[in-house]
């Protein structure tokens, strides 16, 4: 059986960008961090990264962490990009009819397969 990813939402900031990486099962039990990411993205007032590669499972949390993002972003004038989008997960916001709503354009969401 493959070793699976713990779960967690991490925050790494450069002098560019913040990026946010998701990994694992992205649910109720991840919403301390899920807190501290929202409030480093507010504090940096930088371009914003999601980057959603090693998510597993995105749970309404998760749709909620995404759309936080997204409305700070706006608020702040940044811009923001969720980048490696499992398909499952592309799909689950498409059915949601959130695809439109977190990625304005379509060059704005890169998938992965």
């Amino acid at each position: 059986m493959p070793s699976l990813t713990p779960s967690s939402i991490t925050v790494r900031r450069d002098s560019t960008a913040v990026v946010v990486h998701l990994s694992g099962e992205i649910d109720l039990s991840l919403r301390d961090q899920a807190g501290d990411a929202l409030a480093a993205i507010a504090e940096a007032g930088l371009p914003v990264v999601v980057d959603l590669a090693e998510v597993r499972l995105l749970g309404a949390p998760g749709i909620a962490f995404l759309l936080q993002c997204e409305r700070i972003c706006a608020e702040t004038g940044v811009e923001w990009v969720a980048r490696d989008v499992p398909a499952v997960i592309a799909r689950l916001l498409d059915v949601l009819g959130l695809h439109s709503v977190l990625h304005r354009d379509g060059s704005r969401m890169s998938m992965s397969s």
